[in-house]
């Protein structure tokens, strides 16, 4: 197998390439390689071994997460309710996540909603709970956070954008499309909703206070 490899790192490259082009199949790649080749491989063998160098060749890395550097947020899509006790309303009410990447030390708390105010008073929270202030802030497109969002320059609102300067940390929005950027908030949003939305969802709460 390992000189089978080896044989396919002098072609790969060009079959890489050439399957990217609208139209292009495997089929016809092996096609080429049969009429090149009079001791070739089947079809089969062919698009293993294929497969094979592909899988070799993908890279992956670990981050490393430096201590107070930043501070990654965001909203959990579930949500929590509270009760006013004396109508019987039931209302949705936005679960806020926060997670110091290095420790994996998270914050939650429950909000009314995901308004610019709410938000801010939410961010707050976490850092006094966290008893520091990191690098930068790292939120995710949120309508309460950026104005205009952009890979390379979003646009962040006034209001946070303020609370930024008065942290004296930078306000630094993940890029769009790049869902690496906030896979570690993500993970900690999932853990949020497995072991606290779902066992207090069958809880009765009258206030966000109590809530919280």
């Amino acid at each position: 197998m390992v000189s089978d490899m080896l044989f396919f790192t002098g072609f790969s490259p060009g079959f890489v390439n050439e399957l990217k082009k609208p139209g292009c199949t495997r089929q016809h790649l092996w096609h080429r390689y049969e009429q090149e080749h009079l001791d070739h491989y089947g079809y089969s063998q062919f698009c293993q071994l294929f497969s094979d160098w592909l899988g070799s060749k993908k890279a992956s890395g670990k981050l490393n997460h430096i201590a107070g550097d930043k501070l990654y947020i965001d909203y959990a899509g579930k949500k929590l309710q509270i009760v006013d006790k004396h109508t019987g309303e039931v209302r949705d009410v936005e679960v806020f996540v926060g997670i110091l990447p290095a420790s994996s030390y998270t914050f939650v708390e429950a909000s009314y909603d995901q308004a610019r105010e709410s938000f801010v008073k939410s961010v707050g929270n976490c850092l006094r709970f966290s008893g520091g202030v990191p690098q930068a802030i790292v939120p995710d497109n949120l309508k309460s956070a950026v104005t205009k969002s952009s890979k390379y320059e979003p646009v962040i609102n006034k209001t946070f954008r303020d609370m930024g300067h008065y942290y004296g940390c930078a306000i630094n929005p993940t890029r769009s499309y790049s869902p690496q950027d906030k896979a570690l908030v993500e993970g900690a949003v999932k853990l949020v909703c497995q072991r606290i939305c779902y066992d207090m969802s069958n809880m009765v709460f009258f206030s966000l206070e109590e809530l919280n």
